[in-house]
C-alpha cells in the first residue's frame, strides 16, 4: 500500500486522536489527482486493497468499516462515496468513467474517510494540540513536522503520496514539510523519522501471515536510533501480536485463520496504524508463450509482483 507510516515511537505521532486528525484532515480526491490524475484504488484499511485483498476482506468488512466509530467518540469516519464523487470528477474533466456499483468498486474502492476539517481540529485538541492566532502548538510550543519522501526515480507513486499529504496539512493550517532521501528504509528501520512513505500493509494472497508477522511487537518494541528491521514504525498492540502469534499455528488459508485475520484488520484499521492512500499502481506486463496461469484482472489469486 501507498501511504504514510507513523512513527508510534514519538508524540504526538504516537497518539491516536493525533493519527485520526491526519486522515480526517486529508482529502482523498485531491490527493487522488496529485499522483496519478485520480487512478486508484482508495486503501482505508491496513491492507493493500489489490483485487484478490479486495474481494476475501473489503468487500465482506464494508459493514463494519461503515458502522466503524473512532474511539471516545461517536463519530463514524468511514466514507462510502469516495468512489461516486471521483467518478463525479472524473467524468466532469471528460473521462468515460462506468457508473455501475461493481464496477466503480473495482476501480476506485470501498471507499476511504471522511474529508471533515472540523472534526479533524476537534481530534487534533484531544491529542493535545492547540490552535492559537492561526498557529499549532504542542507542549507549548509551536508545532512543525516532516514527511520523509522517497525520491520520484525509487518510488514515483509513494514520492507524490508524501508530497500531496503535506500539501493538504499545510492547507489545513500545519507548519510541515517534505524531506526527500534515497534512503528512507535506513531512516524507517531506525525510527529517525516523524510521518515517513515507506511500503507497508502490503497485500498479496488471502494468507495474511507473512504481511503481518512484523507487527509482532518484539520487533517494534526497540527505542529509537537502535534498529528495527521489521517494524520501524514501532507500532506495538498486545491484541495484534496474540493474533499474529495465533494464525503462526494454523493453516493460514483455513475459515479460522480468516476470521482471525478479520480480527486483525479491525485491530489495526482501528488504531490507525498507517495511513495508506491507494494500492500500487503500475502496468505488470506477461508473457504466455512458456508458461501460463499468471494472475491478472480474470483470475486475481494473488498480487502480480514478479518484478520483485
Amino acid at each position: 500500500a501507498k501511504g504514510l507510516a507513523f512513527n508510534h515511537a514519538k508524540a504526538p505521532f504516537n497518539n491516536y486522536y493525533f493519527r485520526w486528525g491526519c486522515a480526517l484532515s486529508i482529502d482523498l480526491t485531491e490527493v487522488a489527482m496529485s499522483i496519478f490524475s485520480g487512478v486508484g484504488r482508495s486503501n482505508a484499511m491496513a491492507i493493500d486493497a489489490v483485487q484478490l485483498i479486495q474481494d476475501s476482506y473489503y468487500i465482506p468488512m464494508l459493514d463494519w468499516l461503515k458502522d466503524f466509530t473512532i474511539e471516545g467518540t461517536d463519530y463514524k469516519p468511514f466514507d462510502a462515496t469516495y468512489k461516486d464523487r471521483m467518478a463525479e470528477k472524473l467524468t466532469a474533466m471528460g473521462y468515460s468513467i462506468p457508473t455501475d456499483e461493481a464496477a466503480l468498486t473495482t476501480m476506485f474502492g470501498v471507499g476511504w474517510w471522511k474529508y471533515d476539517p472540523e472534526m479533524a481540529k476537534t481530534l487534533f485538541e484531544k491529542a493535545g494540540l492547540e490552535l492559537k492566532d492561526g498557529v499549532w502548538y504542542f507542549e507549548g510550543e509551536p508545532f512543525k513536522f516532516t514527511v520523509t519522501c522517497c525520491t520520484e526515480s525509487s518510488g514515483v507513486q509513494a514520492s507524490r503520496s508524501g508530497q500531496s499529504a503535506v500539501d493538504q496539512w499545510k492547507k489545513f493550517g500545519f507548519d510541515c514539510e517534505v524531506e526527500y532521501t534515497q534512503d528512507q528504509y535506513s531512516l524507517y528501520r531506525l525510527g529517525q523519522f516523524d510521518m515517513i512513505t515507506v511500503w507497508q500493509c502490503n497485500g498479496v494472497t488471502a494468507d495474511l501471515y507473512n504481511q503481518i508477522v512484523q507487527y509482532d511487537k518484539m520487533y517494534g518494541d526497540v527505542e529509537i536510533g537502535t534498529s528495527a528491521p521489521l517494524n520501524g514504525a514501532r507500532w506495538v498492540n498486545d491484541e495484534a501480536t496474540e493474533i499474529i502469534r495465533k494464525v503462526a499455528q494454523i493453516d493460514g488459508f483455513s475459515d479460522e485463520a480468516h476470521e482471525l485475520y478479520e480480527q486483525y484488520l479491525k485491530i489495526a484499521t482501528g488504531d490507525m496504524q498507517y495511513l495508506g492512500f491507494f494500492s500500487g499502481i503500475k502496468f505488470v506486463p506477461y508473457n504466455s508463450q512458456y508458461w501460463t496461469g499468471f494472475p491478472n484482472a480474470e483470475e486475481p489469486y494473488d498480487g502480480p509482483y514478479w518484478w520483485w
